[in-house]
């Protein structure tokens, strides 16, 4: 597998800003890159190493294919995650553009990577 430069460097910044505590939302491939890259807590990553995993990646694919943007916030409220790492590279599977979501604060972009803060 190859993980790009600018993947690398986004997960660094999200291990510099982030608190080994706080919670990271990514999509599904990145999510299982971020604990080993980044050092940090995911949402939902690896399978075997994620308790609740089946219910976890269901609120995951709700949460990309959510149009709603309240149903969107309460996820991320609800399940107390603190960061959302974007990969455009994905974007087709999200049904919407975190950019124009005012509950988002953009921390970090380069190339295909976006860090954002929850509000």
């Amino acid at each position: 597998m190859y993980i790009s430069s600018d993947a690398i460097e986004a997960m660094m910044e999200l291990k510099r800003v982030a608190g080994p505590d706080e919670l990271v939302l990514a999509d599904i491939f990145n999510a299982n890159m971020i604990p080993g890259l980044a050092v940090r807590r995911v949402f939902v990553g690896h399978g075997s190493e994620t308790i609740d995993f089946d219910r976890k990646y269901k609120t995951l694919q709700s949460f990309m294919k959510s149009t709603d943007t309240a149903e969107r916030r309460a996820m991320l409220k609800n399940n107390e995650i603190k960061f959302f790492f974007y990969d455009a590279q994905w974007r087709g599977e999200w049904a919407w553009e975190p950019d124009t979501d005012r509950s988002l604060q953009k921390v970090f972009e380069k190339g295909e990577y976006k860090i954002y803060r929850i509000l």
